[in-house]
């Protein structure tokens, strides 16, 4: 007897090319089977999932969910998991001197599946603690500027931030860095190597910050639009209009190119021309915390349809949302798909038609036709909305 079965819905799953009407079933915390026409009787549970879409639960690989330790962030359970986003991984909220507070009271309190990229900055991003102001772009160069070339020296432990990496590797899935100087860049490569782990890196100080990434390493806010507004230059993927030749050569080479929507890093009109040239986002994430909860971030499935409308099909923004990132991480094995044996994350959706108008993070807007809206979610094997 299954405890709860997924009927009559298209069952799209990316990690084993299926895209079709299909039934899940579910024993425990686990993926027992996935066929045709598994009969109700079989189950304690069923779902009627006719007319709707199902995927493997979502992954967001660049999210801010250490609430209560870092004023930026969100709680998961509220604006991650309704959604349909059963698995959210923190991108750099903090650094090796609250990764234990992090982990005993966030994941251990979370029905999310929480895990995190550790800032190389040992407070990660805690602005109030470093500057007692609330966090802006204009405060990090502020922060840069008056360091006088000592920020490294404040923020950075190269050893206590190893060491962290290396004790909880469960939970923490690799080195952030952000929108920091190039020597931080240079200490996170470091750390990330001489910890065996990836690398996140924000798609900032270009082209001079990309020997700083490797094959596996993930770049992410590859389609913003800002220029220098930070001390030490701000540059990104494009240059006078044109894709800088360094980000086709990563791309070759395997490094991971990630959307990180975020308040102020999706254009349009980087993201068509990127597109158009062939550089596709591998992973599709939010960059979710405080200040883009409403527009233009929403939710991970608000930004999906947003790459639909952009031209992926709905297997490449499943893909990029479910089985691309668990891979990237290191959680293939667990998450991102539908395989018997894997966790039982299940996130069900009806794919609405009609006319929605999506906005970048400057204004620019665009007209869709589709928009995904989540109907069930099941964590972990329960049924946690219908």
């Amino acid at each position: 007897m299954y405890d709860l079965v997924v009927r009559n819905g298209t069952v799209i799953d990316p990690s084993q090319g299926i895209n079709e009407k299909m039934d899940v079933a579910v024993i425990g915390t686990r993926i027992d089977s996935i066929e045709r026409n598994i009969p109700s009787s079989s189950a304690a549970r069923v779902i009627d999932a006719s007319g709707l879409l199902v995927f493997p639960g979502l992954v967001d690989i660049h999210t801010h969910v250490a609430a209560g330790l870092a004023g930026l962030c969100v709680e998961a359970d509220i604006h991650c998991l309704p959604k349909g986003v059963t698995t959210a991984v923190d991108a750099g909220s903090t650094g090796h001197l609250l990764h234990r507070a992090f982990i005993d009271r966030v994941v251990s309190n979370s029905k999310t599946r929480l895990l995190a990229f550790l800032n190389i900055e040992s407070l990660g991003m805690i602005e109030s603690t470093r500057t007692g102001k609330e966090w802006s772009s204009e405060r990090w160069a502020e922060l840069i500027t008056i360091s006088n070339g000592r920020y490294d020296e404040w923020f950075v432990n190269l050893e206590e931030t190893i060491a962290a990496i290396r004790e909880n590797s469960s939970a923490l899935v690799g080195i952030k860095w952000a929108h920091h100087t190039l020597n931080t860049f240079r200490l996170a490569r470091k750390a990330a190597d001489i910890a065996r782990t990836r690398l996140m890196a924000e798609n900032h100080q270009m082209p001079e910050g990309m020997k700083y990434v490797r094959k596996g390493d993930i770049l992410t806010h590859i389609f913003h639009n800002y220029y220098n507004r930070l001390a030490g230059g701000y540059d990104g993927l494009l240059e006078d209009g044109e894709i800088r030749q360094e980000f086709f050569t990563a791309y070759r080479k395997g490094v991971i190119f990630d959307i990180g929507h975020g308040r102020s890093s999706f254009s349009w009109d980087v993201a068509e021309k990127a597109m158009a040239e062939g550089l596709k986002p591998h992973t599709i994430s939010t960059d979710i915390w405080r200040e883009n909860v409403g527009s233009p971030v929403r939710n991970l499935p608000y930004v999906m349809s947003k790459m639909l409308c952009a031209g992926m099909s709905i297997e490449e923004i499943v893909a990029a949302s479910t089985v691309t990132p668990a891979r990237v991480i290191g959680m293939e094995r667990v998450i991102g798909s539908l395989k018997p044996g894997m966790a039982a994350d299940i996130s069900i959706f009806r794919l609405e038609t009609g006319r929605f108008i999506f906005e970048d993070s400057y204004g620019r807007k665009r007209k869709g036709s589709r928009m995904l809206r989540v109907k069930s979610v099941i964590s972990n094997g329960t049924l946690l909305s219908s």
